[in-house]
């Protein structure tokens, strides 16, 4: 690890440490005795999470027909393994959404992330990886979680740090503090031993064709990230499109990704107001 990047999630731990009751769920599913009952009880300690877990499992995201109406419901329909992963991403949000940082920044950088985390799902079932949709999009929604810890660690730097043009931003990070928030959140997973894809796309997530693992995965974070930083599409997105090449090697026709793109802005809304309430 950088030891600049160790110093800085040591020197915050209150902060920057796994949420507890995220822990207390992991423990809980490493049990293979362990009852739906019992994994649903953990997450009911916290009636503020319930209510957002049944919310977003109830919505538009999951798509179910039939209403799920107990937290214990959800663990039996939706999964363990992707219950845990909505768990992770809810607590993460509601965890850095308080950190005292200006609240239009802050703002901006959840429409971004969920923006992008709602097209690599969408981009990922395209794709043929409809097993990893939900795993993509946990990767979506935190891959620029360096970016608040930079916010939060180092305010004078900011605007430097977080140069507003495009894909810009890594080297003049890396100028200024000697590393960039690529780096710094995938070593903040790795400390949490968060899975190895979260890991990996964060850390590839401009630079895809370094990745070693998930490898695909990487790809479509880093297409989603540039469709994610638009409002609109049009002539400007395709021709920093064809900059980055790695969204061809899915034989995608830039007529999906703007589809794509338009269908995960009319659903931003609704999914941020659900993980933010």
């Amino acid at each position: 690890m950088n030891r600049v990047i160790d110093d800085v999630i040591k020197e915050s731990t209150d902060i920057f440490s796994i949420p507890e009751i995220y822990s207390l769920l992991r423990h809980k599913l490493q049990d293979p005795y362990a009852s739906n009952a019992e994994i649903a009880d953990i997450i009911k300690r916290d009636p503020g999470l319930s209510l957002t877990i049944l919310k977003i499992v109830n919505s538009a995201l999951y798509g179910f027909k039939s209403s799920i109406s107990s937290v214990a419901q959800a663990v039996s329909i939706i999964g363990r393994l992707e219950l845990s992963e909505l768990v992770l991403s809810t607590v993460v949000v509601q965890k850095f959404n308080q950190l005292p940082i200006e609240k239009t920044s802050i703002l901006q950088h959840w429409k971004h992330c969920f923006l992008c985390a709602l097209i690599a799902k969408k981009l990922a079932k395209h794709c043929s990886l409809q097993e990893l949709s939900e795993s993509i999009f946990i990767a979506g929604l935190l891959h620029d979680i360096g970016k608040l810890i930079i916010y939060y660690k180092f305010p004078e730097q900011v605007k430097n740090a977080s140069n507003p043009e495009l894909f810009q931003s890594l080297q003049i990070e890396k100028d200024i503090l000697g590393f960039n928030h690529a780096e710094l959140g995938s070593e903040l997973m790795k400390a949490w031993d968060l899975p190895l894809l979260l890991q990996s796309t964060t850390l590839w997530h401009h630079s895809p064709e370094s990745a070693i693992e998930y490898t695909d995965a990487c790809k479509i974070i880093n297409v989603s990230n540039v469709l994610a930083h638009f409002d609109i599409m049009g002539e400007e997105v395709e021709s920093v499109l064809n900059a980055e090449t790695c969204w061809k090697t899915f034989n995608l026709d830039i007529d999906v990704l703007f589809e794509i793109h338009l269908y995960a802005i009319e659903e931003l809304n609704e999914t941020i107001g659900m993980f933010l309430k």
